[in-house]
């Protein structure tokens, strides 16, 4: 299967994103409360052809190790990015759904490893 290779297609911005990350995990445990802050380090991998990017993730929550996989997929039937991730700290499963271009913009924040 080929996908669009333009830079606005979502394969594109998948390849964008693969790699290693570093970066500060915020926690809300409630609205307006943030409960804490921790360093975060991941690798965002593309899979299955580079229809979508796994995020493995660890971080910790007040001392103690968490670990989690967050999967990017795009439902070409809907248009729009849809993401999943599992976690070690509420051990439940999550399903979103990412509006295209608002929350694409939002997902690439900075990127400290090479």
């Amino acid at each position: 299967m080929t996908f669009e290779k333009s830079n606005e297609s979502p394969h594109h911005f998948f390849a964008q994103l693969a790699g290693n990350w570093r970066g500060t995990s915020k926690l809300w445990l409630e609205p307006d409360t943030l409960a804490g802050e921790t360093p975060i380090v991941g690798t965002i991998q593309l899979i299955l052809e580079g229809r979508f990017a796994l995020f493995l993730y660890q971080s910790s929550i007040e001392g103690e190790a968490q670990h989690g996989m967050f999967t990017f997929g795009y439902n070409t039937l809907l248009d729009r990015y849809e993401t999943s991730w599992v976690d070690s700290f509420s051990q439940q499963h999550r399903h979103h759904v990412l509006h295209r271009q608002r929350d694409r913009e939002r997902l690439l924040g900075p990127r400290l490893l090479p």
